[in-house]
């Protein structure tokens, strides 16, 4: 079976759907998944997840969309283009000049509520089937942002060529009509092309016809016009291992985990970094901050209260990524990676403002990673400065009081957040209100969309319940690299040794979240080693009567040697099965030595 990402070119008068139809006779597969819809009158880039791809459609974190278009004044319809039914005309008694006075209002942040003929759903129904049967119904405006407009000249009398970037979401339909709106004029539009979907483009893109030719020459000239399945995480950090090498370990489920652009694979990046080393990618690694002039790792600086970061000149300023930042998942990056960006263009240092809760604190669920690890994911983005204050500390500032605490303490020139962030007391802030804060101090705000999977946002609470159900494939993808744990080897009972599977015993801290009960498939790595292994988590009914006493061994059959006190990481890649109580020590044996032989079979497929 085909898998990657075919890049289509969609024709005018074919829906979405209609090209996923053709597609799956070309390709003769039905696991396809497109992103981005295009109306039927729409033309242009259309991607399209071919295979096994077709899972990775919810992990873009780029869903930014360029479009070009076209305003048509005098008129407008009941579906916003030129298809639909003339609901109005009237003299057209505007041009060029007031088009071009009423651009600039519309770039930035704003509220746009989706017209009745979209694929927009409301109690399970999507509004045009509504639209079709004379019904309107109540939508909700939605936030978007356009990030560039441009007028591109006119075509014909009345008609106003624009391009557009702008955010997920964006009618550019709407768009066009509010904009004859702002002229004094009726408008509706005549033409739409989309130039760019994410990291897409129209030099990626191949029309029906090309993928025909292609299927005429063969399976290899098909698979010649798809993309890797991996291109989609190009936007995510560079995440080091310390034995990065163009060597390929494995990665289960590649096409749900995070490339990360490294000579390494997907999924092969929890290791924390240590040194570029071997790489072929470091002279592009974003690997803990960059000194351009010496090309040295700049080490980040903790800060555990409240107070002045000690940069050392005030006025470079700082760009600020804000959130608590549990588990440091692929939405995460996105915030981080935006301040660490931005502060680069611009000449800024890169921050991170989160803050400590006590372990045994139930207001943010159990802990994804411990706090040392927590800091050496964050170093790894390329952070600078990392202020954690205690919660104590912050909880009873109100949000002005935040903010404002933020920006002197900071010199924050931008502050970057995802759609959900709160702040102050009660969690009384909000985007909105931060933005309205900040828009007299001069500061720049940056709302990264949520991450997506499975279409739902990513969070750490999706990540728990996910890990909970065993689906570790699932979590994942949504942390961006292999769910792992790395705690102390502890002395056990010696069963396993006896039995001639010596396993490590690894006990879960107090407040740590845990996945189901029972038998996976792990990775183990002993110094700069990774080896493949099985991981038994539970309460090991055949030999403890104890219900309460649980622990994490796992088993490496390629490895002997004493690591009692070290701390090996352990990735977790599958889920086998739950723990069960055997009636024999021998049929113990034969399960782990089962479980050992999938994981080594697994990771030499992979």
């Amino acid at each position: 079976m085909m898998q990657g990402i075919l890049i289509v070119d969609k024709p005018t008068d074919w829906t979405s759907f209609d090209v996923i139809a053709k597609l799956r006779g070309i390709l003769g597969t039905r696991k396809l998944g497109h992103s981005g819809t295009l109306d039927p009158m729409a033309t242009g880039v259309l991607p399209v997840f071919c295979g096994g791809a077709s899972k990775a459609v919810d992990l873009q974190l780029d869903h930014t969309k360029a479009y070009r278009a076209v305003l048509r004044l005098g008129q407008c319809t009941d579906t916003g283009d030129v298809t639909g039914t003339v609901l109005e005309t009237a003299p057209v008694t505007a041009g060029e000049q007031e088009l071009l006075a009423v651009l600039p209002q519309f770039l930035g942040p704003r509220m746009q509520t989706p017209p009745m003929y979209s694929a927009v759903k409301i109690n399970g129904q999507p509004l045009y089937k509504l639209a079709r049967e004379g019904k309107t119904v109540e939508r909700k405006a939605r936030p978007i942002e356009i990030l560039d407009i441009r007028y591109e000249g006119s075509p014909a009398e009345n008609e106003y060529a624009l391009t557009v970037k702008c955010s997920k979401g964006t009618y550019i339909r709407v768009l066009l009509e509010e904009i004859a709106e702002a002229m004094g004029q009726k408008g509706t539009m005549s033409a739409l092309r989309r130039t760019c979907a994410g990291l897409y483009t129209e030099a990626d893109a191949h029309t029906l016809e090309e993928i025909l030719a292609a299927k005429e020459q063969g399976p290899a000239a098909l698979e010649a016009l798809m993309l890797p399945v991996e291109s989609v995480f190009t936007p995510l950090p560079l995440l080091w291992n310390s034995t990065c090498t163009t060597a390929a370990p494995p990665a289960a489920t590649p096409q749900r985990m995070a490339a990360t652009g490294c000579a390494m694979p997907p999924g092969s990046s929890w290791g924390w970094p240590t040194s570029p080393g071997a790489c072929s990618g470091w002279k592009n690694c974003s690997w803990n901050g960059i000194d351009k002039k010496k090309r040295k790792p700049i080490p980040m600086q903790i800060i555990s209260q409240f107070v002045p970061l000690p940069l050392a000149d005030p006025a470079q300023g700082t760009a600020v990524a804000m959130g608590y930042f549990d588990g440091i998942h692929i939405g995460h990056r996105a915030v981080i990676d935006g301040a660490v960006q931005w502060a680069r263009a611009h000449g800024a240092a890169p921050a991170v403002f989160t803050f400590r809760l006590p372990v045994d604190n139930k207001m943010k669920g159990k802990r994804l990673l411990s706090s040392a690890d927590k800091h050496a994911l964050i170093a790894s983005l390329g952070v600078e400065y990392y202020l954690t204050p205690d919660f104590e500390e912050i909880k009873g500032l109100s949000p002005e009081q935040f903010v404002r605490s933020i920006v002197e303490n900071c010199h924050a020139k931008a502050l970057f957040c995802g759609e959900n962030f709160t702040f102050g007391a009660k969690a009384a802030g909000t985007p909105e209100l931060l933005r309205k804060l900040c828009a007299p101090l001069g500061v720049e705000v940056v709302v990264v969309p949520m991450a997506q999977f499975e279409e739902k946002p990513v969070s750490s609470t999706r990540i728990r319940t996910a890990l909970e159900g065993g689906d570790v494939p699932a979590a994942n993808a949504m942390l961006g690299m292999p769910y792992a744990i790395r705690f102390a080897v502890q002395h056990g009972a010696g069963l396993g040794r006896t039995l001639g599977v010596p396993t490590i015993n690894q006990i879960y801290p107090a407040g740590f979240q845990m996945p189901r009960y029972g038998i996976y498939i792990t990775r183990t790595r002993i110094g700069d080693t990774w080896y493949p292994s099985a991981t038994g988590l539970g309460t090991r009914p055949t030999v403890n009567s104890d219900e309460t006493k649980v622990t994490c061994e796992t088993f490496i059959p390629d490895f002997s040697g004493d690591l009692y006190g070290t701390d090996p990481v352990v990735e977790f890649y599958a889920y086998l099965s739950p723990s069960k109580k055997f009636d024999t020590l021998d049929e113990l044996k034969a399960c782990i030595d089962h479980a050992a032989r999938r994981a080594k079979a697994y990771f030499a497929k992979a």
